[in-house]
């Protein structure tokens, strides 16, 4: 929280304000990216709905058992909040912001490979843009964990400022 009086409380606003806004081109430049990779793997699942056919890819073909592929984990840092994202592979999930591996808290029990991998759901074997389509689905949540971080840095930074809120 900073209060108007001396010159370094106008310094430190000014570098406050300044950082705010790099936060807020950094928000815009990964909303970018989100839209693009997004669009990107509509894109590629409409491919595959072309190639497999338009009921191949559908809720019908969903596993009635469905387990999470990756998991959204937080942590209060200072006033605000930094979000990771580990997304599995197999019995592995292996974290994006520090490239670790850990055991999934999946029980170990013998599953099929359909049933593990969600992409055999829909075919044996799943076209290319299928694959892509999911590769460009797992950047997105990336993004969007990325996007949710800056948020939040963006939101601490207002209120240290004392800008009026946006919603």
């Amino acid at each position: 929280m900073v209060t108007l009086g001396s010159d370094t409380t106008l310094e430190s606003i000014d570098r406050l304000t300044l950082d705010y806004l790099a936060i807020l081109e950094e928000i815009a430049v990964s909303k970018q990216q989100l839209e693009s990779v997004l669009h990107e793997g509509f894109q590629n699942l409409s491919h595959t709905r072309l190639v497999l056919g338009q009921t191949a890819i559908s809720p019908l073909s969903y596993n009635n058992v469905m387990e999470p592929t990756a998991l959204i984990t937080y942590e209060k840092v200072d006033d605000s909040i930094s979000f990771d994202l580990e997304i599995g592979h197999g019995n592995k999930i292996v974290s994006e912001s520090n490239n670790e591996t850990k055991n999934s808290k999946q029980s170990q029990s013998s599953k099929t490979s359909s049933a593990s991998d969600p992409i055999r759901w829909f075919a044996a074997l799943p076209p290319h843009s299928l694959r892509s389509a999911r590769s460009n689905f797992q950047k997105s949540l990336v993004v969007i964990t990325h996007l949710a971080t800056l948020q939040s840095r963006a939101e601490s930074f207002r209120k240290q400022i004392h800008f009026p809120s946006t919603q």
